[in-house]
C-alpha cells in the first residue's frame, strides 16, 4: 500500500460541487487537504473526523508579509498554508470558483456590474491563486493546477446568445490557463468543464448530479 501524501489546496470549496470534491477526496488517507474558507460551516464535523487532513484557512489573516495597500485575503493564508505544507509543497491548486451573478443574460441587457462581479472571481481570482500559491507549487512532486469551467465557459453555445457573462469569464479563463501552462513548462496546468452548474443548490434532486461532477474531476 501506498503511503504517498498528496496536498491538496483548493478554493470555492465551502458549496456545491467544490465541497464534494473534499468529500470525496478525505476518502483517502493519501490526500492531505487546504480550503481558503470565510465560513466553516459547510463543512459541519468533517475537519474533526478527517483527523488532521483538512485544514481549514481562515481568509482573515495577516497579510503575509506585504506592505502594499492589495487587501485580496488570499494573501493571508500565506504564512499558515506555508506552514502546514512544509518543503512538500502544493501538489495540486484546484480553482473552482464556478460563480455567477448574472445567470441567463444576452449581449443586449446584461448586467455590467454583474459582469466585473464575476470576472472578478471567476478570473482574477483563479490568477491570484497561482500567482500566490506558485513557489509553494514548485516545491512539490505532482505540480499541478486545475481551473475548472462551466459549460458556459465557450465563446459561443451551438449558436446561442444566451449566458453571455458567464461566457465571457468563462472564456477568458480558458485563455488564462492556457498561458499559464506556457508559461509553467516544468507543471502541469489544465481546465476542466463541467456540466450546468448551480453550485449554492443542494435540493435533494441535485445531489447525485454534484457528486457526480466531484466524481469526474
Amino acid at each position: 500500500m501506498s503511503t504517498e501524501q498528496y496536498t491538496w489546496l483548493i478554493t470555492g470549496a465551502d458549496r456545491g460541487v467544490g465541497l464534494e470534491i473534499v468529500k470525496l477526496l478525505l476518502a483517502s488517507p493519501s490526500n492531505l487537504i487546504l480550503v481558503p474558507v470565510y465560513r466553516t460551516a459547510p463543512f459541519g464535523g468533517l475537519a474533526m473526523s478527517a483527523q488532521g487532513r483538512l485544514h481549514l484557512i481562515p481568509l482573515d489573516g495577516d497579510d503575509g508579509g506585504r506592505d502594499d495597500e492589495d487587501d485580496e485575503p488570499l494573501y493571508g493564508t500565506v504564512r499558515l498554508v506555508s506552514s502546514i505544507v512544509g518543503e512538500g509543497g502544493i501538489d495540486y491548486l484546484l480553482n473552482y470558483a464556478v460563480v455567477t451573478e448574472a445567470g441567463w443574460d444576452v449581449p443586449s441587457n446584461m448586467d455590467l456590474n454583474a459582469l466585473e462581479c464575476d470576472y472578478r472571481v471567476n478570473v482574477i481570482g483563479p490568477a491570484r491563486a497561482y500567482q500566490i500559491y506558485l513557489p509553494m507549487i514548485a516545491k512539490s512532486k505532482k505540480r499541478t493546477v486545475i481551473n475548472v469551467l462551466s459549460s458556459q465557459g465557450k465563446v459561443a453555445t451551438h449558436g446561442s446568445a444566451s449566458y453571455t457573462t458567464t461566457s465571457i469569464t468563462k472564456a477568458a479563463l480558458k485563455v488564462l490557463t492556457r498561458k499559464e501552462s506556457a508559461e509553467s513548462r516544468h507543471s502541469t496546468v489544465v481546465f476542466m468543464t463541467l456540466g450546468h452548474l448551480r453550485p449554492d443548490s443542494l435540493a435533494e434532486t441535485e445531489v447525485y448530479i454534484l457528486r457526480s461532477d466531484a466524481q469526474s474531476l
